[in-house]
């Protein structure tokens, strides 16, 4: 069919002349002015980033003409990967009808290819308290912020450029993961040029070409806008999530991804950054860097190879849905394999580094109104899957009564007695209150490891009357130990963590001698290991 106009939606009569009108949701939700409209208005509705229409002015927009007297299609677009954040958003449009990944982007010549490295450290990120479906970005930041790391971090990235040799920089975004970490991270980068080019270590000469963007400058905006110019005078910006979605720097030819993140949305957003090709420079390819560091827990640390993995599975025929609304995509497009990147895996830092960690914790916020989880709770399975019901249940309540305590006739109602909850959470002393403080991240059960490790605790208070500041040593060497058990004294004696807890005359007057100090370490390895 030939549309006879396409119009800006402005809220006056003459909208309902107009074949497609665009407009922006916020604008439709604010004044809840999306109810001018008769709900039967329109038959296909089209939302890009389609990924937050499950969350808070977008769903109820979105929800007005879906159940409608017409029903209105929805389609829904977006550049985002399944992953924790996007569960409700894929329960709520169901199978995608159509996908198109980067690796065919790239095939196809509209993308730029990857030239991937990996380093790896062994900086620790255990014991990082999570903030909604990420690591919490202030003690983050607080774990990588260690200047070891961020010398090596620029370190790196003058090697893969190869600027001994070409004496040229490349663009670069580099990302952080706090804006205390994005200042360390650029004066490690100015560092390193001034020792390359035979400068005094405090020439401020790079200081012009080499800079952090954050939030915390007022004259942020305007460092953006000349980033985002072709050949612009910034050859490498350090930066946090500011520039992680929202920017087009075309001519960016490689990114460092220094802020671990166990969120593929975000990981994602990051990568798209680089992947633009440009026609001006002649840029056809970026490299990424990836920095792993030690995690001990069995969650994964996205990487572009987790990332790349999980594509290849898309190219998997998508089964017809059940809608009326069907594309269909020949077979043979998904089962071409993706060319394979280029990749080296170099290992970085000999020595364990620890890092003192925040006791930072905030709950994430996810807007479900109580009939929504109630109805879910009927085909729910499996105690995980009922705990983040029992969580969405809570930010209901807070959604719609704030700060007000939580009404246990509210819990029951959506299938939450206490004896429920201490089957679910296996805590079979715990009262109502340690279950809402525990699903809304304000404190949380012991685990069989922390009740392990307060067994030994108390071995060493009663036993061997070692004192609690004394018991920190012990559990520091412990920690160490697990990771690797020919951990010497020597590498221990020099971890950052016992420098600033007094180091070597600290152990001593705790220990009367560093021989004592390693034996009762050492007993509670064996201990912690074989049990006793």
């Amino acid at each position: 069919a030939e549309f006879k106009e396409i119009k800006r939606l402005s809220l006056d009569p003459e909208d309902r002349y107009a074949d497609i009108l665009v407009s922006t949701i916020q604008m439709l939700a604010t004044g809840d002015k999306y109810t001018l409209y008769p709900n039967e208005f329109f038959d296909l509705i089209i939302l890009d980033e389609c990924h937050r229409s499950y969350f808070g002015d977008w769903h109820r927009v979105v929800e007005y003409f879906r159940k409608g007297n017409k029903k209105a299609v929805i389609l829904g677009l977006t550049a985002t990967p399944s992953d924790r954040e996007t569960v409700n958003t894929d329960e709520y449009f169901g199978p995608p009808i159509f996908k198109y990944t980067y690796r065919q982007g790239v095939r196809d010549g509209i993308l730029a290819d990857t030239i991937y490295f990996k380093f790896q450290t062994n900086v620790d990120l255990y014991g990082i308290h999570e903030l909604g479906f990420d690591f919490d970005p202030e003690d983050l930041g607080r774990a990588v912020d260690v200047p070891q790391r961020n010398e090596l971090i620029a370190e790196k990235y003058f090697e893969v450029i190869e600027f001994e040799k070409t004496r040229k920089l490349k663009k670069a975004l580099v990302f952080a993961a706090s804006i205390p970490h994005a200042n360390n991270l650029r004066y490690a980068f100015i560092k390193k040029y001034n020792e390359l080019m035979g400068l005094p270590i405090n020439a401020a000469e790079a200081e012009d070409f080499i800079v952090s963007i954050h939030t915390g400058m007022p004259n942020a905006k305007d460092l953006i806008s000349e980033f985002q110019r072709i050949n612009s005078r910034i050859k490498v910006a350090v930066s946090i999530e500011m520039l992680s979605t929202g920017i087009d720097a075309e001519d960016i030819e490689v990114l460092l991804m220094a802020r671990p993140t166990k969120s593929k949305v975000l990981y994602a957003q990051m990568k798209g950054r680089g992947a633009r090709k440009c026609s001006e420079t002649g840029k056809d390819k970026f490299v990424l860097i990836d920095f792993v560091d030690a995690w001990s827990i069995e969650e994964q640390i996205i990487t572009n190879e987790i990332l790349e993995a999980e594509e290849e599975s898309q190219y998997e025929e998508i089964s017809e849905p059940k809608e009326r609304f069907v594309i269909r995509e020949p077979k043979a497009e998904y089962k071409t394999k993706p060319k394979e990147v280029k990749h080296r895996e170099i290992k970085i830092l000999d020595i364990p580094v620890w890092v003192v960690y925040s006791e930072v914790i905030e709950p994430k916020i996810i807007d479900e109104i109580g009939r929504q989880i109630q109805d879910q709770l009927k085909t729910a399975g499996g105690r995980i899957l009922l705990k983040e019901r029992f969580q969405q249940a809570l930010i209901a309540w807070q959604y719609f009564k704030g700060k007000e305590k939580v009404d246990e006739k509210y819990l029951k109602a959506m299938g939450f007695d206490l004896e429920t909850l201490r089957d679910i959470y296996g805590e079979p002393q715990a009262d109502l209150q340690d279950f809402i403080e525990v699903a809304l991240g304000k404190k949380s059960f012991p685990t069989s490891e922390e009740r392990k490790k307060e067994d030994i605790k108390r071995w060493l208070r009663e036993e061997k009357k070692i004192s609690d500041e004394g018991a920190e040593f012990i559990f520091i060497y412990l920690d160490f130990k697990k990771r690797n058990p020919e951990l010497t004294l020597s590498q221990f004696m020099k971890s950052r963590i016992v420098d600033l807890k007094g180091g070597l005359p600290k152990i001593e007057e705790l220990f009367d001698d560093i021989k004592k100090f390693k034996d009762i370490a050492e007993e509670t390895y064996r201990r912690y290991i074989h049990g006793g």
